[in-house]
């Protein structure tokens, strides 16, 4: 998960979660959700789109050359499921949707880094993940670049 995470930050393209997978892409993701659908189960109650995350990772897997192996799928998919979770649970207290979260979880994992770097400043953190998925941290340090250089107005995250 983390040559695939690393190719796309060197290689910034999005993936939209939406398009269409091949027939074995998607019988793939169908048996590894049964065989992890006890951890998928727990947390699709909590309103956290799982379907979504994994279908967008295997999207990026699959256009980056990296296909998950089939032993390894349902591991994968748990462990995406309980980033997809962690992040819900820090961002939720700030307005942000686990919908909203998908793209920044499959392209980041776990935030608990960024949210506790850029603590200060809750909205723009949210801003950042929403609409910058790809790369939230380099939005967020431009934003404190260019609050310091105006004067300390508007200056958000590291002190």
């Amino acid at each position: 998960m983390d040559a695939v995470r690393a190719k796309l930050k060197r290689y910034p393209r999005k993936f939209p979660g939406s398009e269409s997978q091949t027939q074995r892409d998607a019988l793939s993701a169908t048996e590894g959700l049964v065989k992890a659908s006890h951890l998928i189960g727990t947390i699709t109650t909590l309103e956290v789109p799982t379907h979504a995350l994994i279908r967008k990772f295997e999207r990026m897997c699959t256009i980056s050359n990296r296909p998950i192996p089939d032993e390894l799928r349902p591991a994968v998919y748990r462990l995406l499921a309980t980033e997809l979770f962690a992040n819900s649970v820090m961002f939720r207290r700030h307005g942000a949707m686990p919908q909203d979260l998908v793209s920044s979880t499959a392209y980041q994992g776990n935030m608990g880094a960024l949210c506790q770097e850029f603590h200060n400043a809750p909205r723009a953190l949210v801003e950042a993940v929403k609409r910058h998925p790809l790369n939230p941290r380099s939005y967020m340090e431009k934003r404190t670049a260019s609050g310091r250089s105006s004067g300390g107005i508007g200056t958000i995250g590291r002190e």
